[in-house]
C-alpha cells in the first residue's frame, strides 16, 4: 500500500508540474507584440550569432515592412589558446564571419551594411582605451547611417564583451544625439541566474518543457516579446544552422525563442550589473565548496575589475562632455 501511495504521489506531482509548465509558457508570451517598424535598424552585437539571438525576428519583420538593416559585430568571437597559431586564429575568424554572411542572407541585408570590427574576443574590451575607441567608432557609424532605432546585447553580467558592447552603444548613442528611448537591449544569458538552472534541470524529465528563454535579471523597463509565427521561427532556426562552428543544436536549445527586448535601462555602469558576491547562487556555492573555490567572475573579470573599468569610463565620458542626449 505504501508503494502505491508513493507512486501515486509521484505521478500526481509530475502531472501538477506539467500543468505549471503549460501555464508558465503561456504567461510568458501572453502579451507578445509586434514592436518592429519600417525604419533603419542598427544592430550592434558582440559576437557572430548574437544578432540572431537578440533580433532574428525583428530583422525579418523590419525588412518585410520595407525597412533597412545594418549589423555591426564588435568582437571577433574566437577564444585564443596557447595551441592556436596566429594564422589558425585568422582562419577561424574568417570562417565565423563567413557563417554570419551566410546567415544574414536569409534576411536580405546588404553586404555593405555588415561590419566586422574585430576586437579580440574576451580581451580587448577589458581595456578602457579600447572601449573608448569603440564608442568613437560607433558614434561615426550612427552619424553616417542615421538609424531610427538601435538594438544591442543587454548589460547583464553574462559576458564581458556583451556588457562592454551595451555600454559603448549607450554612450555612442548619446554622443550622436540619439535618445536612449530609441535604443533596445536584449538578454542572452547570465551565469548567476539560478532560476534558469532549476528549470533547465527539470526539463530533462518533462514532456511539456518550460520555455527557458533568456530573461532580464532586473530593471524597471517593460520587457517585450516579439510576436513571431511558425515561419518566422523557422527562419530563425535556419539562421542558427549556418553557424556550424558554434554547435547549432546547442544554440537552438538555448536561444530558439521569440525575440525579447526592452528600452535600454539607464544603468549606473560604475557599480556593475550586480554584485556577484551577494547573489544566492554564489552564496550557495561558497557554502558547498568554500569561498576559495567560488570566487565569482564575469567571464574572466572580477567584480573589482568591473568597478575599475566602468568607473574609469564614466569619469572619462563625463569629463569629455560626451553626453548630448536628445530628450525625445
Amino acid at each position: 500500500m505504501a508503494f502505491k501511495e508513493t507512486a501515486l504521489l509521484i505521478l500526481t506531482t509530475y502531472f501538477v508540474i506539467q500543468i505549471v509548465s503549460l501555464i508558465y509558457n503561456y504567461l510568458i508570451y501572453r502579451n507578445s507584440e509586434d514592436y518592429s517598424k519600417k525604419e533603419r535598424l542598427l544592430v550592434v552585437v558582440a559576437h557572430q550569432d548574437d544578432e540572431i539571438i537578440v533580433s532574428g525576428g525583428l530583422m525579418h519583420k523590419t525588412i518585410m515592412k520595407g525597412g533597412e538593416i545594418m549589423v555591426v559585430y564588435v568582437a571577433d568571437g574566437i577564444t585564443r589558446t596557447d595551441e592556436l597559431k596566429k594564422e589558425q586564429v585568422e582562419k577561424l575568424i574568417k570562417n565565423r564571419e563567413l557563417e554570419s554572411l551566410s546567415s544574414l542572407k536569409n534576411f536580405k541585408i546588404k553586404k555593405e551594411n555588415i561590419l566586422f570590427l574585430r576586437n579580440e574576443n574576451e580581451e580587448s574590451l577589458k581595456k578602457p582605451e579600447n572601449v573608448i575607441k569603440l564608442i568613437n567608432t560607433l558614434t561615426k557609424i550612427i552619424n553616417k547611417y542615421k538609424p531610427g532605432r538601435i538594438t544591442t546585447c543587454a548589460y547583464e553580467g553574462g559576458h564581458s564583451d556583451h556588457d562592454a558592447t551595451n555600454y559603448a552603444v549607450a554612450r555612442a548613442s548619446e554622443k550622436a544625439g540619439i535618445s536612449l528611448n530609441n535604443v533596445l537591449e536584449s538578454p542572452e544569458y547570465n551565469n548567476y541566474y539560478i532560476r534558469e538552472s532549476i528549470l533547465k534541470r527539470l526539463n530533462f524529465f518533462m514532456i511539456i518543457k518550460f520555455n527557458v528563454a533568456p530573461r532580464f535579471i532586473k530593471g524597471n523597463r517593460k520587457s517585450m516579446y516579439l510576436r513571431m509565427d511558425r515561419d518566422e521561427m523557422k527562419l530563425k532556426r535556419v539562421a542558427f544552422e549556418r553557424f556550424k562552428s558554434q554547435e547549432p543544436k546547442s544554440l537552438m536549445k538555448r536561444f530558439l525563442f521569440p525575440d525579447s527586448a526592452r528600452i535600454i535601462e539607464n544603468y549606473k555602469y560604475e557599480i556593475g550589473p550586480f554584485n556577484p558576491d551577494k547573489v544566492f547562487r554564489s552564496k550557495l556555492c561558497k557554502l558547498i565548496k568554500g569561498p576559495k573555490r567560488c570566487k565569482p567572475f564575469f567571464c574572466g573579470m572580477t567584480y573589482e575589475d568591473y568597478l575599475n573599468l566602468y568607473g574609469y569610463l564614466e569619469k572619462h565620458f563625463n569629463k569629455t562632455g560626451g553626453n548630448k542626449q536628445k530628450n525625445n
